[in-house]
């Protein structure tokens, strides 16, 4: 067996553990030290072979880092352009999160800073908030909307 056979049966395994883009099979060719030419010649038959497809890795990373890591929209976009992903496949994969779900979330991540945060103050508060969820990758102009009302409604209780 020669060293790409060899190269290309490792790479097989490390695809079939998780889904991987081609970005993460070219830095992990890299890092074993193969060569640029095989490198491509690799990732090709990887292709080829569906051991790595685009659309499936931006669907299933988009569909773990909201439900797992509480990431927004903005985030996950961020990320899967990092990872050389096509704009075209993070769409469809953003597409793919229902937005009564994503509201259900945001609604939950307010309601959780709001147990964890002992502010009283309205403004300063809000401000607590809007910066977490910014943070997480939330469209501003979609939890504005939300934040208010769960706000009121929280100092209302105290």
């Amino acid at each position: 067996m020669n060293n790409f056979e060899q190269t290309l049966s490792k790479a097989m395994r490390f695809c079939s553990t998780k889904e991987v883009c081609v970005f993460d099979i070219k830095t992990k060719l890299k890092n074993w030290g193969v060569d640029n030419s095989v490198s491509q010649k690799i990732i090709s038959n990887l292709i080829e072979e569906k051991f790595i497809d685009e659309q499936r890795y931006a669907n299933a990373f988009a569909n773990d880092k909201f439900h797992f890591n509480n990431w927004g929209k903005i985030k996950i976009k961020y990320e899967l352009r990092a990872k050389r992903i096509e704009i075209d496949s993070i769409n469809i994969a953003l597409e793919n999160i229902a937005d009564e779900e994503y509201s259900n979330k945001i609604k939950s991540l307010i309601e959780n800073k709001l147990k964890t945060t002992k502010e009283s103050d309205f403004q300063k508060l809000k401000a607590k908030i809007f910066r977490h969820l910014a943070s997480k990758g939330f469209e501003p102009e979609i939890f504005s909307k939300l934040l208010n009302p769960k706000l009121e409604e929280h100092l209302k209780e105290k």
